[in-house]
């Protein structure tokens, strides 16, 4: 008799299924979520150089009004900006959460260009939040708490309404007249030639508060958020 055709072993394990590869990565951003009275407001952690305790300021003559003061930094004097201010909502009050946010913005052009650093002045700094950047939509035009134009965008955060502050926008105009920055006589302590400006070290520890974190903008070393007094 003919024979039978060959079967292939029967192993007792059925096939696997072939399992689908991972997705297509969706860009996130890194945020810096503030308070401003009721409101809440963020800023990209890309343009944050360090927060401070709101410590004592020196008031400059014929400075605007959004303007408290100037704050020692390492020896440089850097303008301080009451946020609630300059967005009309009243001003910030000195308690235990109020915080200075340093950030970094292009310097004016008549300036020779580069970064200058600026103090934004907040009634509390709550923690660094990370989102899709497709949640983040285009700022409304209308029925905002502050102007528009200062917008970079509106997303929601543990249901809530946030409004991305446009950093560039925000502090365009804080040096009337173009004028310079006044400087502080410096002491034996600060060095001349230290730079200010410099980012802080890889590691460098941040105080023990639960809104320190380190954080990193995309593309950027690693750069922690500091908190501590103006004249560290």
């Amino acid at each position: 008799h003919s024979a039978s055709p060959a079967h292939p072993a029967n192993t007792g394990r059925a096939a696997s299924p072939s399992l689908p590869g991972p997705g297509p990565m969706v860009p996130v951003r890194r945020l810096l979520a503030l308070t401003l009275g009721d409101e809440r407001f963020a800023l990209d952690i890309g343009v944050v150089r360090e927060v401070l305790d709101f410590g004592d300021l020196t008031r400059i003559p014929r400075m605007p009004q959004h303007v408290r003061g100037v704050v020692n930094l390492r020896g440089a004097a850097v303008p301080v900006v009451d946020l609630r201010t300059r967005l009309g909502m009243g001003s910030v009050a000195r308690t235990v959460h109020s915080r200075i946010v340093i950030v970094e913005v292009p310097a004016p052009p008549d300036a020779g260009g580069g970064i200058t650093l600026v103090g934004a002045l907040a009634d509390a700094v709550r923690e660094v939040i990370e989102i899709d950047a497709v949640a983040v939509e285009p700022p409304p035009r209308m029925g905002t708490p502050v102007p528009a134009d200062v917008l970079a965008g509106i997303f929601r955060h543990e249901g809530r309404h946030v409004l991305l502050l446009d950093a560039d926008r925000l502090f365009d105009d804080e040096e009337p007249s173009g004028a310079q920055v006044p400087t502080l006589p410096q002491s034996p302590s600060h060095s001349p030639s230290r730079n200010p400006s410099r980012p802080l070290a890889d590691g460098q520890s941040a105080d023990a508060q639960p809104h320190a974190h380190p954080a990193r903008a995309h593309g950027t070393p690693e750069i922690p958020v500091r908190l501590g007094g103006g004249d560290a």
